[in-house]
């Protein structure tokens, strides 16, 4: 009983498929990609001053999670953009700027997961663990440009996905799946040797009283005795 009970709150061990993005380096193409649960356990966003600059000679976006004409991207997802060779990043409902674009070359490390948004540039720290939620994910859409020298520093996505209908179970889960198991496989043994013992019970009774000697009834004997008297 107390194992059939705890079953359902038993750990499971969840699967974590990564996604990685762009395929290819020098020429990033963007891509749907829908998830189960719409946001990811964790996001990781680096690129670099020179996909800015290429992003900026496109339509302005370097990263986006959602269709930037997408009018709640900034407040559920997340976006980078690169205006006036100024780089800001938008998630939350909350604007950060990253710093130019132009000045010398650049390495931009974004992290979003459940300790919230964290951003580098060059090792130094710009966004401390700001409390954001995890943005969702419709798709992986950039407007950076092809270059045939670009390499995965330039522009580069880490997706960490918790895929829950590929959990497993634990050890714990499955000792409680065969204690419950055996369990109700001796509670049918029981039933079908009760069952079985009722079955015959009546059968051994009639027996019993077949072989159960035969005395005369009482008023049997007085007539006998009378006729034995009268005689």
């Amino acid at each position: 009983m107390i194992a059939a009970i705890l079953l359902p709150f038993a750990p499971v061990i969840g699967e974590r498929p990564v996604v990685s993005w762009p395929q290819t380096a020098t020429a990033p193409t963007s891509t749907a990609l829908l998830l189960t649960n719409g946001t990811p356990e964790s996001l990781y966003l680096r690129f670099s001053c020179a996909a800015a600059l290429r992003a900026e000679a496109g339509d302005g976006v370097l990263f986006s999670t959602m269709r930037p004409e997408e009018p709640t991207l900034e407040k559920v997802g997340l976006v980078v953009r690169v205006t006036d060779s100024t780089i800001t990043l938008a998630t939350g409902g909350r604007r950060f700027a990253l710093g130019p674009a132009n000045h010398g070359t650049c390495d931009v490390v974004t992290r979003v997961d459940g300790t919230g948004l964290t951003v580098t540039r060059n090792g130094d720290p710009l966004v401390a663990h700001q409390a954001v939620a995890l943005p969702n994910i419709d798709g992986l859409i950039t407007g950076v440009g092809p270059a045939p020298a670009a390499t995965s520093d330039d522009l580069s996505v880490r997706i960490h996905l918790v895929d829950v209908p590929a959990s497993s179970a634990t050890f714990l889960k499955w000792a409680l799946i065969l204690v419950v198991a055996l369990a109700a496989l001796s509670v049918l043994g029981v039933l079908f040797w009760a069952d079985r013992s009722t079955t015959s019970s009546p059968k051994r009774a009639g027996r019993a009283r077949e072989n159960r000697p035969k005395f005369p009834s009482w008023p049997s004997l007085g007539l006998s005795w009378g006729a034995w008297h009268c005689s």
